[in-house]
């Protein structure tokens, strides 16, 4: 199986406007809300999931990224990653 993007949360300050203004101009169905999410799924599959973040003087909040593999790609890729010293 080849990698592919499932989902990505996506910070902003009102998941709700930002959600449905992304969803609105790209003429896709409206947002979802799941959990503390509101989801715009493309048409590839890919869910931007849009999550408030309010604490603007902290530190940047890291980004989330999920890829779809096979167990057998994963166990190669997680291989590769301890490989390479790679902190996990």
């Amino acid at each position: 199986m080849t990698p592919t993007l499932n989902h990505t949360i996506v910070w902003c300050r009102d998941n709700r406007a930002s959600a449905g203004y992304l969803a609105d101009t790209l003429g896709l169905p409206p947002p979802t809300k799941w959990g503390p999410f509101m989801e715009v799924v493309l048409s590839n599959g890919v869910t931007l999931a849009y999550h408030n973040y309010y604490d603007r003087e902290g530190e940047i909040a890291s980004q989330h990224y999920a890829f779809l593999v096979t167990e057998e790609d994963f166990d190669a890729i997680f291989s590769r990653i301890r490989h390479n010293g790679q902190p996990y």
